[in-house]
């Protein structure tokens, strides 16, 4: 898997980390809305590989999918934000509640 690393700030406002980390996701529903997120990435045509490491201080849901441009990456974390239409992850809250609720 050939993975490009950049840093990008991607804070939420912290008033939203107490609420959304009351979501109630299980350890397997917040790992499952972030595979969800790569299904939405495949690659039109293309079988997508999804990999899940899990360590003792940390948890990376890595895939070959599309990915997020820096644009993309920034905004990911504001509350409700998605520019999907017809795909799992179109109403903009699952990465924010799954991360929240694994950390």
């Amino acid at each position: 898997m050939n993975v490009r690393q950049e840093t990008i700030d991607i804070t939420p406002d912290k008033s939203l980390m107490p609420k959304l980390a009351n979501a109630g996701y299980s350890f397997v529903q917040a790992i499952s809305e972030l595979v969800d997120n790569s299904i939405d990435a495949r690659p039109e045509g293309r079988t997508l590989l999804v990999k899940i490491e899990l360590g003792r201080d940390h948890i990376q849901v890595l895939d070959d999918g599309i990915g997020m441009n820096q644009r993309e990456a920034a905004a990911c974390l504001k509350l409700a934000y998605s520019e999907k239409q017809g795909k799992l992850g179109e109403f903009g809250l699952g990465l924010k509640t799954a991360c929240l609720s694994l950390g």
